[in-house]
């Protein structure tokens, strides 16, 4: 699972978006901030989780408390209207609503179809229109519906359709729904909506409400609960459920660092977590960055924060090769140690350990992801990435970052023995040169240096550093029985909104 981008229209939005209003807690410092964004617009198919189980724990149960946040905007939607069973209010001036939900017109002849929302203190109007429905219905040149008799999978394809155009009408930024020709075929009816599942629903939603400050772990579907961390502890507990390999790893250096070892070892080993998790943080600068309307500050904000990113990564994976100098109790110099340095250093390590080289001495997946990592880290030392503006007509549609060109062969040599350039986000707009779309590219990144890191911890042989005496439960997150910080539902709520 990655974090995906949003499709950012201009003039897709309402033309007077909504601040949520500062609570009482928020009425403090003058820089002590509040929201910065406007309420995020949703609309939700019904049967996403109409049949699922939202009392016990799960995605589909963190979606529905994370829908109830003041700061979101829900409405749900079904091809049918409503149920039966949802309560229908009347307003003497209005008319009918359903509140929570979004009513659609039965279509009169007339080639308009009123489109109703209701939220409390709102009722909101607007109008869907034209012959898109008709045209999805006689498209037939997707595998959508293929097990179904002609007419009926037509019908479905209208459906499907009707609903895209409902979304746009309330200016929905994500549509959740499963509908599967709306994933193959879009026929520019969606404007600025972007389809997401359940798993990229948490993701979007969850750099959102961090974007807005709010670091939400836990809430229940009704709305009623709610448990939030700080900002540090969240990425914290996030970087220990993304690294499970250094619950045994860390637990060493701190054995041995407190019993008289090498006290340098203990902090070398938290630079990495701290590293990592400062990452994680400038992921999330680079995606909000990304999901802004391109224009040249958009584009410096998104490198910076790239910059950021790997620079940290490589520090954290620095980081581990000094811990694995210490654990073998190398000769060399430790300012020596890299597992890039394959002719001198990797070599001593391969003498105390063959199995920690093997990850890196031959054109392995590590080594590729390490080659990809340093290369383009290795771009804050000479020439900076250079962004490229990409649209038509004027109109800036997405910013490009172009491969270093002294290493570009060397790069792309890895990536493709990791899926190619098209996975990666590598593009050739320009002759003679290599343009990447960095979140894409970064999305591909994280997870294998992640990767990386667990598997380099897993097989450094710790339990060799003095003062060191692991137990089984030292592999494990620790239970804290009054607050369960690094509990399952925090670990995997963390990680789920992540994306990650």
């Amino acid at each position: 699972m990655t974090l995906r981008r949003l499709k950012v229209e201009q003039g897709s939005r309402p033309t007077f978006p909504a601040w949520p209003e500062p609570t009482d807690k928020e009425r403090g410092a003058l820089f002590a901030g509040r929201a910065r964004y406007r309420r995020l617009t949703i609309l939700l198919d019904e049967d996403v989780l109409s049949n699922a189980d939202l009392f016990s724990w799960g995605k589909d149960a963190l979606l529905a408390g994370l829908l109830s946040i003041e700061l979101i905007d829900c409405f749900q939607y079904a091809d049918a209207g409503p149920s039966n069973y949802i309560v229908r209010q009347n307003d003497e001036h209005m008319g009918s609503y359903v509140p929570g939900w979004v009513v659609l017109e039965a279509d009169a002849g007339t080639g308009i179809r009123g489109v109703r929302t209701a939220k409390p203190g709102l009722i909101s109007d607007t109008a869907i229109s034209g012959n898109l429905a008709e045209i999805a219905a006689a498209d037939s040149t997707t595998s959508a519906y293929t097990d179904l008799p002609p007419s009926d999978a037509a019908h479905r394809r209208r459906n499907d359709a009707v609903a895209l155009q409902v979304a746009a009408a309330i200016g929905a930024d994500l549509f959740i729904t499963t509908r599967p020709y709306l994933y193959e075929k879009r026929w520019g009816m969606g404007g600025g909506v972007t389809l997401v599942g359940v798993d990229d629903a948490l993701a979007i939603i969850g750099l959102y409400l961090r974007a807005q400050g709010r670091y939400v772990t836990w809430r229940g579907a009704d709305g009623r609960g709610t448990s939030t961390m700080n900002r540090g502890l969240f990425y914290w507990v996030g970087t220990r459920e993304l690294l499970p390999a250094a619950w045994r790893w860390f637990t060493a250096c701190l054995q041995h660092s407190h019993g008289g070892g090498d006290e340098r070892l203990v902090f070398v080993a938290q630079s990495v977590l701290q590293r990592t998790q400062r990452a994680i943080q400038a992921r999330d600068d680079l995606h909000v960055a990304l999901n802004k309307p391109p224009d040249n500050d958009t584009a410096e904000e998104a490198l910076a924060a790239m910059d950021v990113v790997l620079l940290l990564l490589m520090g954290a994976v620095d980081g581990t090769a000094r811990v694995a100098h210490t654990t073998l109790r190398l000769a060399s110099e430790p300012h020596n140690s890299g597992w890039q340095r394959r002719r001198r250093w990797l070599r001593e390590v391969a003498d105390h350990s063959s199995e920690l080289a093997d990850l890196f001495i031959t054109d392995t997946d590590q080594w590729n992801v390490l080659t990809i990592l340093r290369l383009l880290r290795n771009a804050i030392h000479g020439e900076a990435l250079q962004p490229l503006a990409v649209g038509a007509a004027h109109h800036r549609e997405r910013t490009l970052v172009g491969l270093p060109s002294a290493d570009t062969g060397e790069l792309m040599t890895a990536i493709d023995a990791l899926g190619g350039g098209a996975m990666w986000g590598v593009e050739s707009l320009i002759p003679g040169s290599l343009h990447f779309e960095p979140g894409q590219l970064i999305e591909e990144l994280f997870p294998r240096v992640l990767a990386l890191l667990n598997r380099v911890m897993e097989t450094t042989p710790v339990e060799q550093l003095s003062h060191v005496a692991l137990s089984p439960t030292d592999s494990l997150p620790p239970r804290d029985n009054r607050f369960e910080t690094f509990g399952d539902v925090n670990r995997h709520s963390i990680r789920w909104q992540l994306g990650l």
